[in-house]
C-alpha cells in the first residue's frame, strides 16, 4: 500500500543499498560492500535479528516483550531467496540474515496463505550473508546455497545444503580444490537432467572495477564428490554482471539469463560508471557442446537489476517483475513476459508487457516463485514495498496483495487503530483506522487468556474517518468519536460532532445532541478522560479557518464534554503551554491532573516538532498550566503527522514513551527530573511507525497493534512489566475491606507451582500505594476466619492446594484505590522479577447510573448501608443499624468536601430507608458514610440530574 503523502518507513530501514549507494559501489566495490555489510549488521541488530539473549522475566518494571497474537511475518530483509516446495505446497524463504530460522508460506488450494516459522537444526550454521544463490533439489529434498557476501567478513565460496524434511538441518558441503572464486550477486539454476547446479556471473574482488564483474560459467555436481567444473563454452559469453536473473528452460534444454548491472562500456560504446542491462542470453547444450548466444527478441523492457523472474509452465514463458532501473532513477512495478517457444533456428522471442490491474508493487531485491497450486507468481521481501507479499495472475493479468495469515482470524493490517483495554470485561477493544485508509470495524480480544480475536458487527459510521479522534466512555461503555465533519469538502467549513457506539448489542453509531455551544472545527486535537468528574477534556488542535487549506492555525484552548449530559463547556485556563497539534494528552489519577506531551506546530506547508511536557491540575479553584520536567526524547520511528506514542503507568506513577522500536522511555510523575530509557527483555518488535498503543492496567502491560515497518502489520504486542500472581483478601465477606481510622487489611499472597511468596521482598510490597506494615509471621495478628483461637501464623495454606501462602498486612486508610474502586493492586519485587496481583476490595456495578451499590462494613456486628439512585430522582439510602445508639449519615464529594450531614432515626428496628435530595446534590459521584459508635460504613453513589 502506497500513499503519496507519507514516506514509508522502509526508506529509513532499508537492508539493501540505496540507488546512490549502488552507484558508489560501482566505483568502489570493496569499500561499498563493507559499508553495506555494516549497515545490514546494524539493521539486523536493531530489528532483533541479532538480538542479545532475552531475559527470562521482567525486572523492576523494565518489562519484557512478547507477541500476544497476530499473523506471523518474516523479518524485513532483502537478503532472502525463495524456492517452491511442490511436495509440501509451500514457498520456502531462506533468510540469509538469520539462517537459524526458516520461513514457509502455505500455498495449498484450501485455506488462506499463512507464514510459519521453523527453527533449523545443525551442528553449525552459515554465517549471515546476502547476495547468495539458492536452488531446490527435489531429488534430495534439499536446498543448495552457494556464495554471497558474509556480513562480518566479505565474499565467500562456501557451499551449504538445507534439508527440508520434518527437522530442517544445515550441512556444510566439502568440495574439491579449485572451483569458482568467491562471489556475490550471481545467478544459479538446477539442471535436473544432469544432476548439477549451474552458476554464472556475479561480482568478486578484483584489481580493477570492470574486472570485478564476472562472466564465467561453472557447474557443481550434486552427487559424488561435489566437484566444481568450469564449462568450456564455444562462443563469447555475456558481459559480466551482477543482480541478473536466470531460469532453466526444460523444453529447450537451456539456461536463460536476463538483465543485471555492470560498469564499463554501455551497448553504445560509452564508458559508464554503472548501468542496468536489458539483454537476454541463453546457454544451450548440444551433446558435448555448450554455447552462449544472445537471444533475438522484440523490444525489451527497461533495463533492470535485482528483479525477479520465474518460469510460467502454462504459458511457456519467463515472467519478469519489478526491480531497479538506475538510468530511470526509480523502482519499477511493471510486469513482462518473454516467450520461450523455440524449435526453429534464429527465432525471435517476443517480449510482452502485461498490463495489470490491482496494486502493482514497487520493489527490488525481492524473491519469488511460481505457484502451480494457485497459478500465480508469488513474491516477497525486498526494498520498496518491503515485507508485503504479492501475487500476480498471468491469466487474469492482475496483482493482489496476499494478507498472509490474516483471513478472518485477525483484524486486517492497518495503522493508527484505536486500542481500549477494558478492565471491566478484561477485553481489549480495537476499532477502525485513521491512518493510511479508513476502516470502521470493531474487534475484541480476551486479555485474561490471550484468546483469539472476535469481529463484532456494527451499524453505521461515525464522523470523517481519517480526521476523527476516538475515546472510551467507561460510564456508558461506549466509544465516542469526535470529528470535524467537512460539509462542503473544505477544511475551513467544518464543525465538531460527537458520535457514540455502544459496545453492547445492538452496536449502532448515532450522533449525540450536544447543544449549540461547541468547539471550533479542528483536527489533530487530543482527548483525555477525567473519571472524577465524568467528562472528556479536549485540548488544542489545528483549525483551517482561512481560504488556504494548507495554512493551519494551532489552538491552545481547553473544552470539557460532560458524560452526564453530553454538553460542551469551555474551560478558562492560565499560563498556556503553547498552541499545538498532534500531541498526546492523558489523565494522571494520582495527581488529579491532565498531562500533555510533545506535538507539533503548523506553519505554511510544514511542521515544527515540540518535545515539551505540561501538567494541568484539575482540582484547584483555577486551572493553571505548568511545565512538567524536561523535554521528552523524540520518538525515532514516528511519522510526523502521528500523535505521540505516550501513556501513563499508574502503578508506578510514570509516563511511558515508545520510540517505535526497542526503546521505551519513562518519566517519574512524582519527581520528573529526567527521562530514563528502559531495557526490556524479550524479542523487541521491528522498528515501526503509526502503531497503536495503550496501557493495560489490569495486566500491567503496554499493548501495541499494527503500524508499518515498511509493510503494514497486524500483530498484537505486549510489553509486560511484571509477572501476575494470585492474592486473596482475608475478611469476613471475602471481597470487602475494613474501613476507618486504624483499620487494617490482611492479604494472602498465594503460592503456585512456579512462584514462592517467600521470594518477595516485604519491604517492596505495596497495596494500591500503601506500604506493608508487617509480615504475619513476625507478629501473628488476629485475622478474621483464622484457625482455632484466632491466631493466624504468617504462613498457611489459604486456598487448600497443598502450598504454603504468605500473609501480609496493610493500613486500609492509606490505600489509593483504582478507578471504579473495585480492585486494588498489590505489587512487589523478587530478586529476579516484579509481581503484581489484583485484589478485589468492593463489589458493585459502576457501568450503570441506576442500581444498588453495596457498601463496606467492618466489625463483627451488623451495620449495613445500601444506595438506590434512579435517573433524575433523589438518592435513596437504605440502612440497617447495629444497635439503638445514635447514628449519623454524611455525604462527601470526591474532593473530600462534606456536602450534607444528618442524624439518622434509630427508633425502629430492622432495615430502614430515607431520601437525600436538595440543591446541594449536583450531578456527580459522592461518598456516603454511615457512623454508629465505633463502627463506620462507606459506599459510593452516582447522582444524575
Amino acid at each position: 500500500m502506497r500513499n503519496s503523502q507519507r514516506t514509508p518507513i522502509a526508506s529509513r530501514l532499508r537492508v539493501a543499498p540505496t540507488l546512490g549507494a549502488m552507484q558508489q559501489a560501482a566505483h568502489r566495490p570493496t569499500f561499498a560492500r563493507r559499508a553495506w555489510c555494516l549497515a545490514l549488521l546494524v539493521v539486523a541488530w536493531t530489528s532483533g535479528l541479532l538480538a542479545a539473549p532475552a531475559a527470562a522475566e521482567p525486572v523492576a518494571g523494565r518489562g519484557a516483550w512478547s507477541v500476544l497474537s497476530g499473523p506471523l511475518d518474516p523479518p524485513q530483509t532483502a537478503s532472502s531467496r525463495a524456492i517452491h516446495d511442490a511436495v509440501r505446497h509451500r514457498m520456502v524463504l531462506v533468510n540469509g540474515a538469520d539462517p537459524t530460522r526458516l520461513w514457509e508460506l502455505g500455498l495449498g488450494a484450501t485455506g488462506s496463505p499463512a507464514w510459519r516459522q521453523v527453527v533449523v537444526r545443525g551442528a553449525e550454521f552459515p554465517a549471515a550473508r546476502e547476495g547468495f544463490s539458492a536452488v531446490y533439489d527435489s531429488l534430495r529434498d534439499q536446498v543448495w546455497v552457494y556464495g554471497g557476501t558474509i556480513f562480518a567478513s566479505g565474499l565467500t565460496r562456501e557451499v551449504w545444503t538445507l534439508s527440508l524434511g520434518d527437522a530442517p538441518e544445515w550441512r556444510r558441503v566439502p568440495t574439491q580444490t579449485g572451483g569458482p572464486v568467491a562471489r556475490s550477486g550471481h545467478v544459479a539454476v538446477l539442471d535436473a537432467a544432469r544432476d548439477r547446479m549451474l552458476v554464472y556471473g556475479g561480482q568478486c574482488e578484483a584489481s580493477t572495477e570492470t574486472a570485478s564483474y564476472l562472466a564465467d560459467t561453472w557447474q557443481l555436481d550434486l552427487a559424488g564428490t561435489h566437484a566444481w567444473t568450469r564449462l568450456a563454452v564455444g562462443s563469447t559469453p555475456p558481459p559480466g554482471r551482477m543482480g541478473a536473473t536466470a531460469l532453466f528452460d526444460p523444453w529447450n534444454d537451456r539456461m536463460v539469463v536476463f538483465g543485471g548491472w555492470r560498469v564499463g562500456l554501455d551497448p553504445l560504446g560509452y564508458f559508464q560508471n554503472g548501468f542496468v542491462l536489458a539483454d537476454a542470453w541463453e546457454l544451450t547444450f548440444y551433446g558435448s557442446v555448450t554455447a552462449w548466444s544472445q537471444l533475438r527478441t522484440t523490444t525489451p523492457p527497461p533495463g533492470r537489476h535485482q528483479h525477479v523472474a520465474v518460469l510460467d509452465p502454462v504459458g511457456r514463458r519467463m515472467l519478469v517483475s519489478a526491480g531497479n532501473s538506475w538510468q530511470h532513477r526509480n523502482d519499477l512495478s511493471d510486469t513482462w513476459a518473454l516467450s520461450l517457444e523455440s524449435g526453429q533456428f534464429n527465432v525471435v522471442h517476443e517480449w510482452t508487457q502485461l498490463a495489470a490491474t490491482g496494486s502493482s508493487p514497487y520493489v527490488f531485491g525481492h524473491s519469488a516463485v511460481y505457484s502451480p497450486e494457485r497459478g500465480t507468481l508469488v513474491q516477497f521481501g525486498g526494498v520498496g514495498d518491503a515485507n508485503e507479499c504479492f501475487e500476480f495472475s498471468p491469466t487474469a493479468r492482475s496483482w493482489a496483495r496476499i494478507d498472509a495469515g490474516v483471513g478472518a482470524a485477525y483484524p486486517s493490517r492497518r495503522t493508527l487503530a484505536v486500542l481500549v483495554p477494558d478492565p471491566a470485561s478484561d477485553q481489549l477493544w480495537l476499532f477502525g483506522e485513521s491512518g493510511w485508509s479508513c476502516k470502521n470495524d470493531l474487534w475484541s480480544f480476551g486479555l485474561a487468556d490471550a484468546s483469539s480475536w472476535r469481529a463484532l458487527p456494527t451499524t453505521g459510521v461515525s464522523t470523517d474517518c481519517v480526521r476523527r479522534k476516538l475515546i472510551y466512555d467507561p460510564l456508558h461503555r461506549r466509544l465516542l468519536a469526535f470529528g470535524c465533519f467537512r460539509r462542503d469538502g473544505q477544511f475551513r467549513n467544518c464543525s465538531i460532532e460527537v458520535w457514540a457506539l455502544p459496545l453492547e448489542e445492538p452496536r449502532v453509531w448515532a450522533p449525540l445532541a450536544t447543544g449549540s455551544v461547541v468547539p471550533d472545527g479542528r483536527q489533530e486535537f487530543s482527548l483525555a478522560y477525567d473519571p472524577r468528574r465524568q467528562r472528556i477534556l479536549m485540548f488544542g488542535g489545528v483549525t483551517f479557518a482561512r481560504a488556504a487549506a494548507d495554512l493551519g492555525e494551532d489552538r491552545d484552548d481547553l473544552w470539557s464534554f460532560s458524560l452526564l449530559d453530553d454538553r460542551w463547556t469551555p474551560l478558562p485556563v492560565v499560563n498556556s503551554p503553547g498552541a499545538r497539534n498532534r500531541h498526546w494528552a492523558g489523565y494522571d489519577a494520582v495527581g488529579d491532573r491532565m498531562v500533555v506531551v510533545g506535538g507539533a506546530t503548523s506553519f505554511y506547508r510544514g511542521f515544527g516538532q515540540r518535545t515539551d511536557c505540561w501538567a494541568l491540575p484539575l482540582g484547584a479553584d483555577s486551572l493553571r498550566w505548568s511545565a512538567l520536567g524536561p523535554d521528552a526524547p523524540m520518538p525515532e520511528f514516528r511519522y510526523e503527522t502521528d500523535p505521540w506514542p505516550v501513556d501513563i503507568d499508574p502503578l508506578r506513577n510514570r509516563l511511558l514513551l515508545w520510540n517505535g522500536g526497542s526503546t521505551v522511555w519513562s518519566l517519574s510523575l512524582a519527581a520528573p527530573t529526567a527521562w530514563k530509557p528502559l531495557s526490556p527483555g524479550g524479542e523487541a518488535p521491528t522498528p515501526r511507525e503509526s502503531s497503536s498503543m495503550a496501557y493495560d492496567a489490569r495486566h500491567d502491560q503496554l499493548v501495541m497493534f499494527g503500524g508499518t515497518d515498511g509493510a503494514l502489520r497486524a500483530d498484537l504486542l505486549a510489553l509486560r512489566f511484571s509477572q501476575p500472581v494470585q492474592a486473596r483478601l482475608l475478611s469476613a465477606s471475602g471481597t470487602s475491606a475494613p474501613f476507618g481510622r486504624g483499620a487494617l487489611v490482611d492479604i494472602a499472597l498465594l503460592a503456585d507451582e512456579g512462584f514462592s511468596p517467600d521470594s518477595v521482598s516485604i519491604g517492596s510490597l505495596t497495596l494500591a500505594g500503601a506500604h506493608v506494615l508487617d509480615d504475619g509471621l513476625a507478629l501473628g495478628r488476629l485475622l478474621p476466619g483464622g484457625p482455632s483461637g484466632g491466631v493466624a501464623p504468617g504462613r498457611r495454606d489459604v486456598n487448600h492446594d497443598g502450598r504454603m501462602d504468605r500473609i501480609v498486612r496493610f493500613p486500609a486508610t492509606d490505600m489509593r484505590l483504582s478507578p471504579g474502586d473495585t480492585i486494588a493492586i498489590l505489587r512487589g519485587l523478587t530478586p529476579n522479577f516484579e509481581v503484581v496481583a489484583r485484589v478485589p476490595l468492593l463489589t458493585g456495578d459502576t457501568r450503570t447510573l441506576a442500581g444498588r451499590l453495596p457498601g463496606l462494613f467492618a466489625g463483627p456486628r451488623v451495620l449495613r448501608l445500601q444506595l438506590r439512585s434512579r435517573l433524575g430522582e433523589s438518592l435513596r439510602v437504605r440502612y440497617e443499624l447495629a444497635s439503638s445508639a445514635p447514628a449519623r449519615l454524611e455525604v462527601f464529594d470526591l474532593l473530600g468536601r462534606r456536602v450534607s450531614a444528618r442524624d439518622v432515626p434509630v427508633e425502629a428496628a430492622g432495615e430502614q430507608e430515607l431520601s437525600l435530595g436538595g440543591p446541594e446534590f449536583r450531578s456527580g459521584v459522592y461518598l456516603v458514610r454511615l457512623r454508629q459508635g465505633a463502627q463506620t460504613t462507606v459506599t459510593r453513589a452516582v447522582i444524575v440530574r
